[in-house]
């Protein structure tokens, strides 16, 4: 590939293209790549959030079941 050495931070090596037409097919090539990655990611986290909005429904209704259920052991208790 036809890159150069730009510079070097924390993160990693920074590449820079040199203009020629493989090392811009590459780059559109690496961008194309990356956007669907973070289409894909977008969407696992929608669907994410979904679960877990059906999951906490789910247990906000178990706390609720729980609750009437000790509230009439309780009741049990005392009449006894």
């Amino acid at each position: 590939m036809d890159w150069a050495r730009m510079d070097q931070e924390e993160e990693g090596l920074i590449l820079m293209c040199d203009g020629t037409p493989k090392c811009k097919d590459t780059n559109t090539a690496i961008l194309e790549r990356l956007e669907k990655i973070v289409d894909s990611l977008q969407e696992n986290s929608i669907k994410m959030g979904q679960l877990l909005a059906v999951h906490n429904e789910k247990l906000d209704k178990q706390d609720r079941i729980d609750a009437v259920l000790f509230e009439k052991d309780e009741q049990k208790k005392f009449y006894l």
